[in-house]
């Protein structure tokens, strides 16, 4: 019986983490076409969610008061040797006519509070861009920095976000805010 019962507390304790890794983004883009070019700033997070391998995008206009969520199929990501033999995290996506690349230094050993160490970029530099071919063809480039957010990142894990409850999380406080969710 005493088996059992530690297997099953076992069991609940380690499904009570969730696997989701959360960085702080800055960025800016501008987008050309029609005789103009708009550029903007923003904020916000990068998610990857460990369990269903994917990475979402929550990006916030502060001058506008808006926030969108970029769900990103087709990411890829890899680490690579470098010549001075460390790893180097690089991610990148390839869609259509737009592209970005995002890249930073691993660092070993990083608990984000699942019961396991990772290996993962504290930082993370990007760039990306895109082409739109239309009636009124448009370009847009953008950059940004990406800093790992280990706090938020324990506390979602322990506390065994899945990706939606995670995004929930962040979306609080912008919400409260005013902040209104763009398409």
């Amino acid at each position: 019986m005493k088996t059992i019962l530690a297997a099953l507390t076992l069991t609940l304790a380690l499904t009570s983490f969730g696997q989701v890794i959360v960085w702080k983004q800055t960025g800016t883009s501008t987008e050309t076409g029609q005789g103009m070019a708009i550029r903007s700033s923003f904020t916000g997070y990068m998610v990857f969610d460990a369990d269903g391998e994917q990475f979402v995008f929550l990006d916030v206009y502060s001058s506008k008061k808006q926030f969108k969520i970029n769900y990103q199929d087709g990411l890829y990501a890899s680490t690579v040797a470098t010549k001075a033999g460390k790893e180097l995290c690089v991610i990148a996506a390839f869609e259509d006519s737009s592209a970005f690349h995002l890249e930073g230094l691993i660092t070993p050993g990083l608990d984000i509070g699942d019961q396991k160490t990772w290996k993962l970029a504290r930082s993370l530099k990007g760039t990306g861009f895109s082409l739109q071919q239309s009636d009124t063809p448009r370009h847009g480039d953008s950059t940004g920095s990406f800093t790992l957010d280990l706090k938020t990142t324990k506390a979602h894990n322990v506390g065994g976000f899945d990706l939606e409850e995670c995004l929930t999380a962040l979306k609080a406080p912008l919400l409260a805010k005013g902040y209104t969710e763009t398409e």
